[in-house]
């Protein structure tokens, strides 16, 4: 148990085949991620990163005991807080069409004007926190990047594929068209989900992304 400061790590059981890890400080959730992609865990299957967790899952037959040991061990020997400059390897670019329902009612919102919500946006690298709603919905966050702004008080039915959106302190781009209530700034013609690629979803947990200006 923690006596003080940022809380400790964390790691529990998730039934017979699965770990839930709480890095215990969110600026740790990113170096979490960016450890698993890069180890070759024994007894680890895959791993899925939320909000503020991550589930490891563990491979038929491994013991759960020893995939715990073991990540214990991986993460004492390397520190999980991210620090120095950003790797851009594996960062993707997204241009985008400044033209969404909502860019006005965000600039309202943030007292700021649409030129500057497409500088803020388009100013940052962006990470992919998590995976979630819809295959290939990425959640990126930016922290400081001064977007952050709240839900539409009505959620629209269908929301066009490629809109690209703010809310809650996340920017995402819909892989479809699906019902959503998060503010739209903009439009792109990047797929986010495309099955004839080996991999179909573009972006996964780490993954950095800069989104460009391609007009309005």
């Amino acid at each position: 148990m923690s006596t003080g400061g940022a809380p400790e790590l964390q790691i529990l059981r998730a039934g017979d085949r699965a770990l839930l890890v709480a890095p215990g400080a969110h600026d740790h959730l990113d170096g979490l991620v960016d450890l698993l992609r890069g180890a070759n865990l024994a007894g680890m299957q895959d791993f899925l990163p939320a909000a503020e967790t991550v589930l490891v899952t563990l491979e038929a037959g491994a013991e759960a005991a020893t995939v715990e040991r073991n990540l214990r061990q991986l993460l004492m020997g390397s520190s999980t807080t991210r620090s120095g400059p950003e790797d851009t390897a594996d960062e993707v670019i997204i241009p985008v069409r400044y033209d969404g329902a909502d860019l006005d009612d965000v600039a309202r919102l943030l007292d700021i004007s649409v030129e500057e919500v497409i500088a803020r946006h388009t100013g940052r690298v962006w990470r992919c926190r998590f995976i979630g709603f819809t295959a290939g919905f990425g959640y990126l966050e930016s922290p400081g990047s001064g977007l952050s702004v709240h839900r539409r008080q009505q959620s629209r039915t269908a929301v066009p594929p490629g809109s690209v959106a703010l809310a809650d302190g996340y920017s995402a781009v819909y892989p479809r068209r699906a019902p959503g209530g998060w503010q739209l700034i903009g439009s792109t013609e990047v797929p986010m989900w495309d099955l004839d690629r080996p991999r179909p979803a573009l972006l996964s947990p780490g993954t950095r992304v800069r989104f460009v200006a391609a007009g309005r």
